[in-house]
């Protein structure tokens, strides 16, 4: 009883909320600060799901942007609580793991399209998030789609192969740009009681699992060498922006969240139709519904 009394309270879960709502008007090193006390709370707590979201918050500020003022203490203690994170039963993780399983009864072209699939859905989303201030190369994501279809299904030309390079350096580059972290950078959907952040992309390390895609699709048509490394990756991309947005605003459980159980009916879903070999037509009727309907 008088323990409670004497209890810090500035380092209580709702204050540390506060602090990071703060952080986001300030600055990234006050992000970074924020995200790895309120990660580090949560942890404590028994909460996996928020723990990791903060962390990774943090672990991605330090990976991307310059001068970060972090202690080699907290880097250390950020990188060894992820990995502590990665064996418990976390929901992204857990449905990375299905898919990847799953991928093994596909072909290539089958498990790009599973990926291509997940970017028609998120298609409106990114391109939405293209209108805002340097940000511009989101509004490239239709051609995205459309390189990777053609790659597919006929084929492109040398022009498309350097235009495809150029947009992939440009991906790169912004992904490890203060804009793609910055958490001013959202949209309002009618779908959502807050904005959504463009931040919340990195839940399932979208922009990453993206570019390594498209790599992956041009090197083989080029036929060269490609990695099976994160071959599925974006398939989880559209769930782990979910839960990374549910995660931040709102509280308890989030797996049972329509929103959330929608997606991974998709994913489950997209791999059946494929794995049971669709027509060409079945595949751009399941890539239109996609593109018109979106995310939401």
């Amino acid at each position: 009883m008088f323990n409670s009394l004497f209890k810090n309270k500035g380092n209580s879960i709702e204050n540390l909320l506060e602090k990071v709502k703060t952080a986001e008007t300030q600055d990234f090193n006050h992000m970074f600060k924020a995200y790895y006390q309120l990660g580090k709370a949560y942890l404590e707590k028994g909460d996996n799901e928020r723990a990791m979201h903060y962390l990774s918050r943090a672990d991605s500020l330090t990976m991307s942007i310059d001068d970060i003022n972090a202690s080699d203490k907290e880097m250390d203690e950020v990188s060894d609580f992820i990995g502590q994170l990665e064996d418990e039963d976390l929901l992204h993780l857990c449905m990375l793991q299905e898919v990847e399983e799953k991928s093994e009864n596909l072909n290539y072209v089958q498990m790009s399209l599973w990926n291509l699939f997940t970017l028609c859905r998120l298609e409106k989303v990114l391109v939405s998030f293209g209108n805002n201030e340097d940000c511009e190369i989101l509004t490239k994501i239709p051609d995205c789609i459309d390189l990777v279809f053609k790659i597919l299904t006929e084929g492109i030309n040398e022009e498309e192969i350097e235009n495809a390079h150029e947009l992939l350096n440009d991906l790169y580059d912004f992904s490890d740009s203060e804009a793609f972290y910055a958490p001013q950078n959202t949209i309002s959907l009618p779908q959502l009681n807050e904005p959504l952040q463009l931040f919340d992309t990195t839940g399932s390390d979208a922009m990453n699992s993206l570019q390594i895609f498209i790599d992956h699709e041009i090197n083989n048509f080029l036929e060269t060498e490609t990695s099976d490394d994160f071959a599925v990756d974006f398939v989880v991309a559209a769930l782990g922006t979910l839960k990374s947005y549910y995660l931040r605003t709102q509280d308890g459980d989030i797996t049972n969240i329509p929103q959330i159980q929608k997606e991974i009916n998709n994913i489950r879903e997209d791999y059946e139709l494929l794995f049971n070999k669709p027509s060409l037509e079945d595949i751009e009727s399941k890539m239109k519904q996609y593109r018109e309907n979106g995310l939401f």
